[in-house]
């Protein structure tokens, strides 16, 4: 029996986890081809462009001397925009390069469908971004089947699998639903007091809409480790969302840290093979670099969920067991 004086092993720091997640993807580099496939189509394949619906909008909206500059600017992106870049979900999809407007130049010559009506706008984005999810709950699964052979574990077997990427996908449905109700609970009563407050004063209704913003931000960060959870332990939904809860709380110094260090590696990484981009060949290398430093980005996390669930659940352990001690 475990007792509240016995000493847990410490933890791995942060870029020793981040280290071990490079490590690992070296040693699986088949965990590149899900973000390289999806990229490479993104770059050469067929693009969505939804200009002719920012057009419509921007005519309805009255003359301002003052937004020219910026709706003129919007207007050269209109026509790069990419409908199929939804198939990379926001936080928790497949990492890609070609994410935001898509490249000018290209070494082939690609077509562009353009999109009219915000009807099938809509539907389209909402398919793509349900097939994302398919996609993101095979990547996770698939990392998660790495981890399991590093741990001389098991690995799942094919029906197995496959049972764990769909239910692991419904689950992820669930939670976005769920994250989307709990964002419009937050959103909307802070609209109505900006636009209170917005008689006042401008300012203070921009801060009280950050607030919400920020509030929503912190709901996102709190079930991170959502996806982890569902597809390496493969828990139901509300438990997987109430283990996320808790990790963060237990452990919210050295999660905050890894989640502000992959947000700087991301973005200055998307910067610095932006301003090698020249629209020839390189950029299919510039997309394999992404897809491995994302990759073991992605790796790292989940074994920074690992080490740090499992830690945490020797506390509970050690906790309940001093408390049947006591009585």
């Amino acid at each position: 029996m475990m007792h509240k004086n016995e000493e847990l092993a410490p933890l791995p720091s942060v870029w020793r986890t981040i280290a071990a997640g490079f490590d690992l993807t070296t040693k699986h580099l088949w965990l590149l081809i899900l973000p390289v496939f999806l990229d490479a189509f993104l770059w050469l394949g067929p693009r969505l462009s939804s200009r002719p619906i920012w057009e419509q909008m921007v005519s309805m909206l009255p003359p301002d001397p003052a937004l020219e500059s910026y709706m003129a600017q919007f207007m050269e992106l209109a026509p790069r925009t990419n409908l199929f870049t939804s198939l990379s979900v926001p936080f928790i999809g497949i990492p890609v390069y070609m994410i935001g407007a898509t490249p000018e130049a290209t070494p082939l010559p690609v077509s562009v469908i353009e999109i009219a009506d915000p009807i099938l706008w809509i539907a389209m984005f909402l398919l793509f971004s349900m097939i994302g999810v398919l996609l993101t709950a095979v990547y996770f699964t698939l990392i998660s089947q790495t981890i399991r052979i590093e741990e001389n574990r098991p690995t799942l077997a094919l029906t197995e699998f496959i049972r764990r990427v769909a239910s692991t996908w419904i689950k992820l449905l669930g939670l976005g639903i769920i994250l989307f109700i709990f964002s419009l609970i937050i959103l909307i009563p802070f609209m109505i007091v900006a636009f209170v407050v917005a008689l006042l004063s401008q300012f203070l209704a921009m801060m009280v809409l950050l607030i919400s913003f920020v509030l929503i931000l912190w709901l996102l960060i709190f079930t991170y480790f959502v996806p982890h959870n569902l597809s390496l332990l493969g828990h139901p939904l509300p438990i997987a969302i109430m283990s996320s809860v808790q990790l963060m709380r237990t452990y919210l110094s050295p999660t905050l840290g890894l989640l502000i260090i992959i947000l700087i590696i991301r973005n200055f990484l998307s910067s610095l093979l932006l301003l090698a981009d020249n629209g020839s060949w390189l950029t299919g290398a510039n997309i394999l670099g992404h897809a491995f430093i994302m990759t073991s980005l992605t790796t790292a996390a989940f074994l920074f969920f690992r080490d740090h669930y499992v830690a945490m659940a020797k506390q509970n352990s050690i906790y309940a067991s001093n408390q049947n001690d006591n009585k």
